[in-house]
């Protein structure tokens, strides 16, 4: 077979006028100083939110934001220790803590059937969780230009990040955040409803029993009897500040707003009554003394005067 050569190809000859224009261009071509940051490098993000430190698109990041807001939003939150209840015990204690619900709802002299549907317990992610009684605890945005900041909206910032990660929960909470958990969130303080939740959830005699087979029977399943023994009742976070179980219960022993004000009521009534009749008692007396005393000096000018006249 036969060798084939390659003809050697010319070299590519640089002109004067290349070399010229190149090293003009260089000469004119602007600093690193000079130029515009990248589009990139520009902030695309309000002030009052900044980019999250992790993925947002995460569903712990989500998370974390969910029960950050329902931590600040919620007044009143009763936290248990849960078990690992299943699908048909879960299915029986939410039926039963329903019915509760709405019966002590409707028992209340203004019944409000939307708060008592609102109430439903939900479990929780523990770590997740802890991690955003944290933010609540201890995070405090730094105020920037446009609207205040909250810690629902910086809650997934690497502000936020920095000033939580080493930090522990306070007092109790460290308590309450340990275990499989679940939560009864109530939007609003009612003690009636936080009675009747207690008796389904974690009843204890004398002042919180559980309800009678007769007026309950569902209750008595062995299907919710074995959920309810699953559930441990930790204590509850109310307005900020953490109750142990003794104290989250005095929250449902108390009265009603109107039945304080009813017995205020009485209260008052009973002082006024007593005050108008003790004024009146005064008043009786002194005209008494008064008119005694007129009826004496009427009876010594008589006298002066016959005595003048004999």
């Amino acid at each position: 077979m036969p060798l084939r050569i390659r003809p050697r190809l010319p070299k590519p000859s640089i002109s004067h006028s290349n070399t010229i224009r190149s090293s003009s261009a260089l000469a004119h071509a602007p600093s690193l100083s000079d130029q515009s940051p990248p589009p990139s490098m520009i902030k695309q993000y309000p002030p009052n939110q900044p980019p999250s430190y992790k993925p947002a698109d995460l569903r712990k990041s989500q998370l974390i934001r969910q029960y950050t807001s329902l931590i600040l939003s919620s007044p009143l939150i009763l936290l248990f220790q849960q078990n690992s209840l299943i699908a048909t015990e879960w299915a029986a204690v939410r039926r039963e803590l329903n019915l509760a619900l709405q019966k002590a709802s409707s028992n209340l002299s203004t019944p409000s059937p939307d708060l008592a549907s609102a109430i439903k317990i939900q479990t929780l992610q523990t770590g997740l969780f802890s991690t955003a009684m944290r933010l609540v605890e201890f995070y405090y945005p730094t105020l920037e230009a446009g609207p205040t900041p909250t810690p629902t909206s910086r809650a997934l910032s690497a502000e936020a990040n920095a000033q939580v990660r080493r930090k522990k929960l306070r007092g109790g909470m460290q308590q309450l955040v340990a275990g499989p958990m679940a939560a009864v969130v109530f939007p609003a303080i009612e003690p009636a409803l936080v009675k009747a939740t207690l008796q389904i959830l974690a009843p204890k005699a004398p002042h919180f029993p559980a309800p009678k087979k007769r007026a309950s029977p569902g209750y008595h399943d062995p299907s919710c009897q074995r959920g309810i023994q699953k559930l441990v009742f930790l204590g509850a976070r109310a307005e900020g500040r953490v109750y142990d179980p003794d104290q989250a219960r005095r929250i449902g022993g108390l009265r009603d707003f109107d039945g304080v004000r009813a017995e205020l009521k009485g209260t008052l009534e009973g002082v006024a009554g007593g005050l108008v009749g003790n004024l009146e008692g005064i008043g009786t007396g002194l005209w008494t003394t008064l008119e005694g005393r007129r009826m004496m000096l009427e009876e010594e000018g008589k006298e002066e005067t016959d005595k003048v006249a004999a």
